[in-house]
């Protein structure tokens, strides 16, 4: 068949998509919760994270989204909550709290610099 079908239906991953439900679960009992998602390409988990991220929102939170960078046998550590924190500098108010916590917290500071210039206060960054 020719043509390129595609669907939006959701198929086939039923028992992750509960297990990511579960985590959300915990989160919103303040438990607070990390999930990392690997596996070869062409596995599905870009789709699998799309269908969890829609009904995460439907419930009220607040999604963020990094991303990694295969290079070769390793990639860059932190790089996913680096790319997910830096989404939240673009609304003044968020970036607010993430320049108070890249005050405190040293290394993210040095993980996020541009974090620390956004500090409204205009105190420079460690």
């Amino acid at each position: 068949m020719a043509g390129g079908f595609t669907s939006r239906a959701f198929i086939g991953r039923a028992n992750k998509l509960r297990l990511l439900a579960a985590t959300l679960d915990h989160a919103e009992h303040d438990q607070p919760q990390l999930v990392l998602l690997a596996g070869d390409a062409g596995m599905g988990k870009t789709r699998l994270l799309l269908e969890f991220a829609d009904q995460a929102r439907q419930r009220g939170s607040r999604v963020l989204v990094g991303g990694c960078v295969e290079l070769g046998d390793i990639g860059i550590a932190y790089l996913p909550v680096m790319d997910a924190l830096r989404g939240l500098l673009d609304d003044p108010e968020e970036a607010e709290l993430v320049a108070e916590v890249a005050m405190t917290m040293t290394g993210l500071g040095r993980l996020l610099p541009e974090a620390a210039r956004s500090d409204p206060t205009g105190r420079a960054g460690r």
